[in-house]
């Protein structure tokens, strides 16, 4: 899944990064160095097809399993989602 939008690509890597607990937390993820998740986050670039499909994935599987499993991460987690869906 390709995306030509760049908004659509911040958005996706930022709820990404929101969902995992930073962008630190997102690169440890996808196994990227954190000044790249950082530059995309900035504006600078577009990150490659298959770095914006990992994050989609990602919500995707979080949203239907409801999150993280532990309490503590699981309510960081929905307090996330619902601040990013008010924007």
């Amino acid at each position: 899944m390709a995306a030509s939008d760049p908004n659509l690509q911040f958005r996706t890597l930022r709820r990404a990064a929101l969902l995992l607990g930073g962008e630190r937390k997102l690169a440890e993820f996808l196994d990227i160095e954190g000044w790249l998740v950082s530059r995309w986050l900035e504006g600078l670039g577009h990150p490659p097809d298959f770095i914006f499909s990992r994050c989609t994935d990602l919500i995707e599987s979080m949203s239907q399993s409801g999150g993280l499993k532990t309490e503590v991460n699981g309510l960081e987690v929905a307090q996330r989602l619902n601040d990013s869906r008010k924007e």
